[in-house]
């Protein structure tokens, strides 16, 4: 008997799977979103991005995305040096089906989704309308240039951007075209486009650098001047190509902003 009850007992430390706790990995589904976010890269092509945002949750998380596609459209040239975000618009905007390349602005600046679009859960945002104050969206941006840990941490702005649902711009098909006119949309009828709603970030010339920029022509400008003078002998030759030199920089700064400005 002793021997059926010892051996009817469970050795010590060996743990009764039936009991034990179990870890599982539970897949959680976020339906998909997307922000779309049009930027300009020169000589009037506009870029265009789809941004996934599924996962998104806070403001500073989806500042921080913006940022990173503003940064590649803005490339490595100089135009990292002489632009920098100045205006936002809210537009409404088209790609091709086929190239999917690029982005034409067709209503601006303050363009959200219509009520239709809302309705047939295409897109999504907070109502009534709240547009972002260009202000604040271009600080969130700055801020999330520099990667602050622990602002905008509140979904304030997440909730009341509008926000593309279900698929993307580039993956849906071209609606009926009796449906476009039911709904008003005319502009949605060409079936070579695909049209949506975001937002347009507008660079414009960086003063401060281009204020440096002068500053040192002029530095430059004394020192030649100064040199002249010193060998010379003369003022007069010193200060007439010091102010030659002046006008140069003058001039050509001009011409860059001016270049600048039709970005």
């Amino acid at each position: 008997m002793q021997s059926a009850s010892s051996s009817s007992q469970k050795p010590i430390g060996t743990s009764n799977p039936s009991l034990s706790g179990a870890s599982y990995i539970v897949d959680i589904a976020f339906p998909p979103r997307y922000f779309e976010v049009c930027v300009n890269i020169g000589n009037y092509a506009i870029d265009h991005h789809e941004i996934d945002i599924s996962r998104v949750n806070s403001d500073s998380e989806l500042f921080e995305l913006i940022w990173d596609k503003y940064k590649v459209s803005r490339g490595i040239r100089l135009r990292r040096l002489f632009l920098r975000p100045r205006d936002v618009h809210f537009v409404m905007f088209s790609v091709s089906r086929d190239t999917q390349y690029g982005a034409g602005i067709h209503k601006k600046p303050d363009e959200f989704p219509p009520q239709q679009e809302l309705d047939k859960k295409r897109y999504d945002y907070l109502c009534p309308i709240t547009r972002m104050p260009a202000n604040v969206f271009l600080h969130y941006l700055h801020r999330a240039r520099w990667n602050v840990w622990g602002e905008h941490t509140q979904n304030t702005w997440l909730r009341r951007l509008p926000k593309k649902l279900n698929e993307s711009v580039l993956a849906e098909v071209s609606q009926d075209l009796a449906t476009n006119q039911q709904n008003g949309q005319e502009a949605t009828m060409d079936s070579d486009l695909s049209f949506g709603w975001g937002i347009h970030i507008l660079d414009g010339p960086n003063h401060a650098v281009l204020g440096f920029l002068l500053a040192i022509g002029v530095a430059v400008a004394f020192v030649v001047s100064g040199m002249v003078v010193g060998l010379a002998k003369t003022q007069e030759q010193g200060f007439g190509v010091g102010s030659f030199l002046l006008a140069i920089f003058v001039c050509v700064t001009a011409a860059l902003y001016h270049k600048l400005q039709d970005q």
